[in-house]
């Protein structure tokens, strides 16, 4: 069949609003006339040569703006209505963040209002002259946290990734093979940055100090970011914000130190919407120590939940919906979740298969997918990618490849690669390789050969081995299908459609804490619908 064309799934209108070249909530009709000013612009630097298909497409896609459902974020409310309990944790933390070092914590569970919250909190930090700044572990969080503040009408605030905020960079130990991430002395450290370039006034001119940090998505952030943030704040108030019945950060085995080292804690536990499907199931699977509340049908409060009466019912719904017009144009309009990577692939596959054919090529120009891994530039200069981000396949070309500057020899077998272009919420494209799925294992035994040659020597020829290992393994990138995710990387964002995959109630016969925070985590994923196989 015939890969399709990018603009067949993604609207220029949606390119344009997820790239964040329009506030969210801008009017339909408002990005329309934008597609027509840059239509007539063409023209006109063209003198009149435009091309006849380009002058058409703008034109059509203008009309499809035009004739868009109208954005959800284009009514914001004039002013919060904050509880009584909300309206105290505000002024508590504003009391709080007057003493030097000050580390208080907004802790607030799924309908509670933590982000209501957060919002006046933002807005009246900058109402009071301050510059503040929020920041999440992941870029995916950054843009759900962003557009849902913007939402409740916050204003007067930055919102970036922990990394960003830290200015990290990559340090690699060419003794022991270790990789670490420390703040970049540089100037790329926005808590120490005193000036930047000025594009209009063709200098540098001087920035205002960071006066306050607004830390959401608490429960994601580990040990080594936690105290690497701490120890730059030099002082500097540090709010963090966050859920802590959500699962652990990955690869430890206990809560976000904040939420127990917090000079103040200010809990918000009053679910203030009772009428809403998804929500009841996650607050009663949340107020059970172990195991879940039991799936079945309901809808209430502009949201339901469909329970399936078997898997096979459950999947062929996820296939229905994940193939449908809507899911190829919006990643975020349906995701299945699971527990497990293999749960995952073959969910992955499945839906692949369904949208582009059984024998459909592994990328295909249009799908949207997911960075494994953070992408390293090969030449050196940064990251081309960070991890967890959705990019857009604009072009996907397969060949042989030998990466004769990383140690290939002219007379290895090529490695079957990808070379992909990806967009997505950045500028402009990113051009990298990608190792064939049917060649990932040599590739990764590869990289092993050379670590274990690196262990084994010493002095210089060790530095030049973990060198080698370092460059070798930067030469490509690793993508999936961005259509399941394991519930650990869906943290921090939120879907119209979730398809819970039965993963995540294991496989011993007994309720478990672990199953709990699983199903918790993955239910409050859901905005409208969620899909799970119905209990008996």
């Amino acid at each position: 069949m015939t890969a399709p064309r990018a603009t067949e799934h993604r609207p220029l209108w949606l390119a344009m609003e997820l790239a964040g070249m329009n506030a969210p909530g801008t009017p339909r009709d408002a990005i329309a006339a934008e597609i027509l000013a840059i239509r007539d612009w063409l023209d006109e630097v063209f003198a009149d040569e435009i091309p006849a298909q380009l002058y058409n497409l703008l034109t059509a896609q203008s009309l499809e703006a035009e004739q868009a459902e109208p954005p959800a974020a284009a009514a914001k409310p004039a002013s919060l209505k904050l509880t009584a309990d909300q309206q105290a944790a505000i002024e508590g933390i504003l009391e709080d963040i007057r003493k030097p070092g000050a580390t208080p914590v907004l802790c607030g569970y799924a309908g509670t209002g933590k982000t209501v919250t957060t919002a006046a909190l933002v807005s009246r930090l900058a109402d009071l002259g301050k510059r503040v700044v929020v920041a999440t572990p992941t870029h995916k969080a950054r843009s759900q946290v962003e557009r849902a503040l913007d939402n409740c009408g916050a204003h007067g605030f930055e919102a970036v990734t922990v990394a960003r905020l830290l200015g990290l960079k990559q340090v690699r130990d060419r003794d022991t093979g270790k990789e670490t991430f420390r703040p970049d002395p540089g100037g790329k450290n926005m808590l120490n940055k005193e000036d930047e370039w000025d594009d209009d006034e063709k200098r540098m001119v001087k920035i205002r100090r960071i006066d306050v940090v607004i830390v959401d998505e608490t429960s994601m952030l580990n040990s080594e970011l936690y105290d690497l943030l701490l120890r730059e704040l030099e002082g500097r108030p540090v709010v963090f914000v966050g859920d802590d019945r959500q699962l652990l950060p990955v690869g430890e085995d206990q809560v976000c130190r904040a939420f127990t080292e917090g000079a103040s804690l200010y809990r918000l536990t009053d679910v203030l919407r009772h009428d809403g499907a998804i929500l009841n199931l996650a607050t009663a699977t949340r107020l059970m120590p172990v195991g879940r509340a039991r799936f079945a049908a309901a809808e209430g409060g502009g949201s339901r939940v469909v329970a399936y009466r078997s898997r096979e019912q459950w999947g062929a719904s996820l296939l229905d919906m994940a193939a449908s017009n809507e899911a190829m144009s919006d990643p975020d309009f349906c995701r299945a979740l699971a527990h497990t990577n293999k749960a995952v692939d073959e969910m992955n596959l499945r839906i692949h298969q369904r949208r582009y054919g059984v024998n459909a090529p592994q990328f295909v120009e249009g799908m949207t997918c997911v960075t494994v891994d953070a992408i390293p530039d090969p030449i050196g200069t940064g990251l081309l990618l960070n991890s967890t981000m959705d990019v857009l396949i604009e072009e996907a070309v397969r060949g042989p490849h030998r990466f004769t500057d990383y140690g290939d020899l002219l007379t290895d077998e090529p490695w079957d690669t990808w070379e992909l272009t990806v967009t997505g919420d950045f500028y402009g494209s990113r051009t990298f390789r990608v190792i064939a799925k049917e060649h990932e294992q040599r590739w990764k035994e590869s990289l092993k050969d050379i670590a274990e040659q690196a262990k084994a020597a010493s002095g210089q020829e060790r530095s030049d081995l973990w060198s080698r290992y370092f460059s070798r393994k930067d030469c490509v990138g690793k993508l999936q299908p961005a259509t399941a995710l394991t519930i650990h990387k869906s943290q921090g964002s939120t879907f119209r459609h979730v398809f819970l995959h039965w993963s995540i109630d294991g496989w011993g016969s007994a309720p478990t804490a672990q199953q709990n925070q699983l199903a918790y985590v993955g239910i409050t994923r859901a905005a409208e619908s969620l899909h799970v196989v119905g209990d008996r």
